[in-house]
């Protein structure tokens, strides 16, 4: 059988390996205990989720004798303590083989019988699996966990969650048994501890006293301390923000607003970015950003690395920019994040039309002046935005976008789409290039001849599937760049080519005054290469 390891843990004492499975469709979760001195093996937990089980933080050991894992049983991300204590191995049979040595030939004979009727009709054993008491729910609410860290001596439980709100990330401490959480960490931004692999030693410190704490709000960040996490206090600042002629600009923070689908009648969250100036009466152009990843959030109270571009917009260009939580996005619990199941590209469609109507109907969006832009499954989006909702948008700019996902990373399509042999309608539904001749509006395509998550193969057959329905396109290919930028010349490049996109389809919103050239990339590298050759010059080298 064909399965994903996912979690590796040896329990405090040496004695046990915790080991986490996931199978191959991605429906089913297991975790088995195993003791190598022995080389036994059981089962302890075992969850299953019909349309694909969802991991947000690995299970942990407290102590030798309890598991702590996140589970969706009650619809969203929280921690769960699995008593194992109560049972032990079974004690080791002798072998069959031995005894029929002793007993002669007749009974290994009979032996040999018995055997082939414990085979399985699949040919795969059954592991041992104790009965054990029902799992204790140590978190609940509407809300979901997404980081987890328990110390060796196994007396306190340390997680982050969005408790504090949606839009939220902290930081908590919790005994052993459950109850009170006590919050570690500010509680106006997302914070969490620094990095993916939470490891004594690594970002926690090896007295598991301190940790190196990741913060951000929408006008600072991100910034590191470390924290004590006995009491939460910040013991020594590593990283203090951004650098101080980063807000020599005038810096736009966000608002925050809910919305609500126009054909389901659900409600998401979205940051809006809007002109310094804006007057009441004026009405200008609306960009939806939507994020990448598909199973992320970006309406959070945190700066992110792509906001640069959303304050440009908003301040320089007087665009009203609007960053969704659309269908499928962490955060929401498990109804949400499995509403795109074998379907993607439909009600993320619908939310993002939704999105641009909000502003339409209250007077601050021009219906003319719509557009989209994002980047990897926000690239996907927008293509598909482009292509299923063409009275709406009029322009979008898809950067390293999926076209065809039958290309794409095996495990994260078939945990939305299934199995591509036997689910080939989802596939062909949520694929773009199925709905490429729907394209009206202007649309600009963009991506890294290196890129080795989505292929460069994608863009090609996108390109010809427009070809073929007559489409005309604009296209930017960088040489050198993979999924992401491949350099910060290369990013600011990125941003230009999107925001002088939709300046060259919209112009200017209400009293804004536009792009300076001296901050142009072309200026700067202009310099750049100027200073290269006069130092070049003074040295005596030759160019």
């Amino acid at each position: 059988e064909e399965v994903y390891l996912y979690d590796m843990r040896w329990s405090p004492s040496g004695r046990y390996l915790m080991i986490g499975m996931l199978t191959k469709d991605t429906r089913s979760y297991d975790i088995y205990i195993s003791e190598p001195a022995s080389g036994r093996t059981a089962k302890v937990w075992s969850e299953k989720d019909e349309a694909w089980y969802n991991r947000t933080t690995g299970p942990q050991w407290l102590g030798d004798d309890s598991i702590v894992l996140c589970s969706e049983k009650d619809g969203w991300g929280h921690l769960y303590r699995l008593d194992i204590s109560s049972w032990s191995f079974p004690p080791e049979k002798k072998s069959k083989t031995e005894d029929a040595a002793s007993a002669g030939s007749l009974k290994a004979t009979e032996d040999a019988k018995d055997k082939e009727k414990e085979i399985p009709p699949d040919g795969i054993a059954k592991p041992f699996m104790p009965v054990l008491p029902a799992p204790i729910q140590l978190t609940s609410g509407e809300f979901e966990v997404t980081q987890l860290y328990i110390p060796q001596n196994g007396k306190v439980i340390y997680f982050a969650s969005s408790q504090g709100g949606l839009d939220r990330r902290d930081l908590f401490s919790m005994p052993p048994s459950g109850g009170h959480a006590k919050r570690l960490t500010g509680g106006i931004g997302v914070s969490s501890i620094s990095g993916w692999d939470l490891e004594r030693g690594g970002p926690v410190s090896y007295a598991e006293d301190k940790a190196i704490v990741s913060s951000s709000t929408p006008e600072r960040g991100p910034f590191l301390n470390i924290v004590d996490l006995a009491s939460g206090e910040q013991t020594c600042a590593i990283l203090r923000d951004h650098p101080t002629e980063f807000y020599s600009y005038r810096f736009v923070v966000p608002e925050s607003v809910r919305i609500q689908n126009e054909k389901d009648g659900e409600y998401f969250s979205a940051r809006v970015f809007k002109p310094p100036y804006e007057q009441p009466s004026e009405k200008r152009p609306v960009i939806v950003y939507v994020h990448g990843a598909g199973y992320a959030q970006s309406a959070l109270r945190s700066y992110d690395w792509l906001d640069a571009i959303s304050i440009y917009m908003a301040d320089t260009l007087g665009y009203i920019v609007v960053d969704i939580d659309y269908r499928g996005s962490s955060g929401y619990g498990r109804k949400w994040r499995t509403d795109v199941f074998k379907k993607l590209g439909e009600l993320e469609v619908s939310d993002a039309e939704s999105a641009a109507h909000y502003f339409i109907k209250n007077g601050e969006g021009d219906s003319d002046c719509v557009g989209i832009w994002g980047w990897s499954y926000g690239g996907f989006l927008t293509n598909m935005v482009m292509f299923r909702a063409p009275e709406t948008f009029k322009a979008g700019v898809s950067v390293a976008a999926v076209s065809k996902w039958w290309n794409y990373n095996s495990w994260y399509v078939s945990e939305r789409l299934g199995d591509p042999q036997q689910n080939k309608d989802a596939y062909k539904k949520s694929d773009p290039l199925e709905y490429a001749d729907g394209l009206q509006g202007e649309l600009l395509m963009v991506h890294g001849i290196r890129d080795d998550n989505v292929l460069f193969q994608d863009f090609a057959q996108l390109t010809k599937e427009l070809l073929d329905a007559g489409k005309h396109v604009d296209m930017m290919v960088y040489p050198e760049m993979g999924h992401g930028p491949a350099s910060d010349e290369n990013m600011v490049h990125i941003a230009e080519t999107v925001s002088w996109y939709f300046l060259k389809q919209f112009g200017l919103g209400p009293g804004a005054q536009g792009p300076d050239p001296k901050d142009s990339i072309e200026t700067y590298l202009a310099r750049k290469k100027l200073e290269k050759k006069t130092t070049q010059e003074q040295e005596g080298i030759a160019p």
